[in-house]
């Protein structure tokens, strides 16, 4: 049972630090950007438009992040086994809520965003160039929403998962002695 609880507070942990780093990242991705809006000066509105979806968009993962980094600090190992399954079950809801739902509103923002921003930039380019550049992003665009999403999904929800089963295990057990 102690490897159990050993394994989740790993979990926790990593969690938690990951959730810090992104938010920090995004923060200064935020400043970075608003930074670039105040020193270039964007003519088009479409241009605004995009940086406010981007910077939508980041604040919205942060905010639901730092959510996610308070319910892994509720969890403590003096909580019963019931109330502790619980409260990874709760998590489990949250990380697959945040994962599907969040993180697909983030990436349509901040691809329609990035799409919306590049526009003014492009407009000055030649045809060719605007094809081409046009045509990466979409590639980079289906690469990261059909081929890296699915597979941070899998991999969370296959750890949250194991540790849950782990804990089940435990439980039944213990009901069963």
């Amino acid at each position: 049972m102690k490897e159990v609880f050993k394994k989740i507070e790993i979990y926790k942990n990593s969690k938690r630090k990951k959730a810090v780093m992104l938010n920090v990242l995004l923060f200064f991705t935020i400043l970075f950007i608003l930074f670039i809006w105040i020193y270039f000066k964007p003519q088009f509105i479409r241009t605004k438009i995009g940086i406010v979806l981007t910077v939508i968009a980041m604040i919205l993962v942060i905010f639901f992040n730092s959510k996610m980094k308070d319910t892994f600090s509720k969890i403590n190992e003096n909580q019963s086994n019931f109330d502790y399954l619980n409260n990874l079950k709760s998590i489990k809801i949250q990380e697959n809520y945040l994962q599907t739902k969040i993180m697909s509103v983030y990436f349509v923002l901040l691809s329609l965003g990035i799409v919306l921003y590049i526009y003014e930039y492009l407009s000055m380019m030649k045809p060719i160039v605007q094809s081409v550049f046009y045509l990466a992003l979409i590639l980079w665009i289906g690469f990261n929403w059909f081929v890296l999403r699915p597979r941070i999904i899998k991999k969370n929800q296959r750890q949250i998962n194991d540790l849950i089963g782990q804990l089940e295990r435990i439980e039944n057990q213990l009901v069963e002695e």
